[in-house]
């Protein structure tokens, strides 16, 4: 039992490397055909972007955060805070509690430095059957009703899996802890997460005193070009980190719709670039690599995909193992005056991926 479990965490992100690196070489896509939709002249390495009002951020801020991007993949030693990343970030930092959503393989976490006067929010990437099914879905979402913003509809699902519960933590902790700033972070599709996340609570307006500043580590393309032009008029720092041929970063492809939002920061060894904002992708960037790689994605600076498993390997792995409990629908954000959210219904949301994975007999 063990050794399979112990395996899977491995095979999901397998899945998604194979199957990103057979989109992002080939073009092609597992989703329904935006051909009619969109316009395949656009190249974001040579288009010019609409607007660019975000911060840049230091190498040594990215360096730093990039810990509790992967402590993340830790179980046990993520809630002592014993795991290597959580030991690198120092003692000042503490655990606090995490949110989890076993339907979608969703999860977050929450940490403190009261040292730097920071609340962080992590967001896990691929880890399970759940978020390869839905990181592999490519087909896009208009997430905001009567306008042209899209996004992949798999990443939503599994923020709005999660947004109920993030928020309403982050609403006591910001109470708690008055004037911190925010830091949301993620790795692979968790880096995704961490900046819809973002977008969501800049879009709806309801954190309008918090500082926010976002890291994210190989995070593919999360939308459209209006998805980009929002997500980049916004006054916040924020680093988007890809390392060297990290193929993760070209999953999402150009020629149906898909665009990074900035700042890029491309990390080839020891050669860190603060990529061009007058286009969409820098063309000298990770934008010019055309033979990918899987083993890129795995590690960023001093942190490492697979330590969790090495450190703590049965309670890391059994993170993989898919525990479907009845759908409960979300409370009112009423009470905590967090109520303008108005998207997507969640129950159009989980219940097919619940389907979906019912009918995968893993359960």
């Amino acid at each position: 039992m063990y050794s399979k479990t112990i395996m899977q965490p491995l095979i999901c992100l397998s899945l998604v490397l194979v199957i990103g690196l057979t989109t992002s070489t080939t073009g092609s896509s597992l989703g329904e055909s935006l051909e009619d939709t969109i316009d395949n002249s656009f190249d974001p390495s040579t288009t010019p972007t609409f607007v660019n009002n975000l911060k840049r951020t230091s190498l040594s801020n990215l360096k730093h955060y990039v810990h509790y991007a992967f402590a993340i993949y830790c179980s046990d030693k993520l809630v002592t805070w014993t795991c290597k990343s959580c030991q690198a970030l120092g003692s000042n930092v503490r655990y606090i509690t995490q949110v989890v959503h076993s339907p979608t393989g969703g999860k977050a976490y929450f940490a403190i430095d009261d040292t730097r006067q920071e609340i962080v929010l992590s967001f896990r990437g691929a880890w399970n059957l759940p978020n390869v099914l839905l990181a592999i879905d490519f087909t896009m979402t208009e997430l905001v009703p009567n306008s042209d913003i899209q996004v992949e509809t798999g990443f939503f699902k599994i923020v709005m899996s999660l947004y109920h519960n993030v928020a309403e933590e982050l609403k006591k902790l910001t109470d708690e802890y008055p004037g911190y700033k925010v830091i949301i972070t993620g790795h692979s599709i968790g880096g995704a997460q961490a900046a819809l996340t973002l977008f969501l609570f800049n879009f709806e307006g309801i954190f309008p005193y918090i500082s926010f500043e976002l890291y994210t580590y190989g995070a593919p393309r999360i939308g459209n070009r209006e998805f980009a032009d929002y997500f980049n008029s916004l006054d916040i720092p924020v680093a988007r980190g890809v390392n060297n041929a990290d193929l993760v970063p070209h999953i999402g492809t150009t020629d149906v719709g898909y665009v990074h939002h900035q700042n890029e920061v491309w990390i080839v060894g020891e050669f860190v670039r603060n990529c061009s904002t007058t286009t969409y992708e820098d063309e000298h960037c990770s934008y010019s690599q055309a033979k990918l790689s899987a083993s890129d994605h795995l590690h960023y600076f001093e942190a490492d995909y697979i330590t969790c498993l090495l450190e703590d390997t049965v309670n890391t792995a059994l993170q993989a193992v898919v525990d479907l409990k009845p759908y409960v629908p979300l409370e009112s954000l009423e009470k905590l005056g967090l109520n303008k959210i108005n998207l997507l219904p969640l129950d159009n949301v989980i219940r097919p991926v619940e389907n979906l994975i019912r009918s995968f007999n893993i359960i």
